[in-house]
């Protein structure tokens, strides 16, 4: 009852506040859920895990932490700063996570790189189709882009991206990949591949190598809660990404 929908993207202020609903996925497959859990809605910064993931898959981890930090920033999830390298922080944060998505695929199209998250997300879920992207929303984040585009410019001034990136369309990858649109029992399984250590536990398929998925754990108990990870780890205990 205190609390209130997101109020900097049109979109997500529009959301009915009164969906509720709790799904669990098990790392042996076995799923339990109640309340609103078939209502679609789009994944936001849930998705910076996995696209890190992605990143590390596609890169290795020496190319990928060329271009983005593996500690917290100790500040808000956009805010407009750098580590001493000039790169983001960590992949959980806003600016890490643009650069996370300038580093799938960097030279191909849009539509291209777009296919690859999507075809990654039908893996995680298990599906035979892929998830569908939320073009309201995007456009949404696209309109009220102008601090994730001023992070981008920064990291740009600092040459942190990799060779060959189009900076506006990493931006709209980066969007596309916030609206990706999934239910809660969708989203119960794709952190249960996170769990087993990227194996999903529908399919029995790998989506993500074992130690990439050990590294984004990582960076989720001690970044993935922005500035309050601390706090979240000291009492929790558990890695977490909102």
């Amino acid at each position: 009852e205190k609390g209130q929908n997101a109020q900097y993207i049109p979109e997500l202020a529009a959301v009915n506040p009164n969906l509720w609903g709790l799904a669990l996925c098990t790392v042996d497959g076995q799923r339990w859920s109640i309340g609103d859990t078939k209502h679609p809605y789009t994944i936001q910064s849930t998705s910076k895990p996995f696209t890190y993931c992605l990143a590390r898959d596609l890169h290795g981890e020496e190319k990928t932490h060329q271009h983005v930090g593996r500690e917290p920033s100790g500040q808000d999830f956009n805010e407009i700063v750098l580590n001493k390298d000039g790169r983001p922080h960590n992949p959980m944060i806003n600016a890490g996570a643009i650069m996370c998505a300038s580093l799938i695929h960097t030279t191909r199209s849009v539509n291209y790189r777009q296919r690859c998250i999507l075809d990654m997300w039908r893996r995680l879920l298990g599906s035979s189709e892929p998830p569908k992207i939320d073009k309201k929303t995007a456009k949404s984040e696209n309109d009220t882009a102008n601090r994730n585009r001023a992070l981008s410019y920064f990291m740009a001034e600092c040459n942190a991206f990799p060779q060959g990136n189009d900076l506006e369309a990493s931006l709209e990858l980066y969007f596309k990949c916030c609206s990706i649109q999934v239910n809660a029992e969708q989203h119960a399984i794709a952190g249960a591949t996170l769990a087993s250590g990227g194996i999903c536990p529908i399919t029995g398929e790998r989506i993500f190598s074992a130690t990439t998925v050990q590294n984004c754990l990582s960076l989720m108990l001690t970044c993935g809660m922005y500035n309050y990870s601390g706090e979240f780890a000291y009492h929790i205990g558990l890695p977490a990404k909102p």
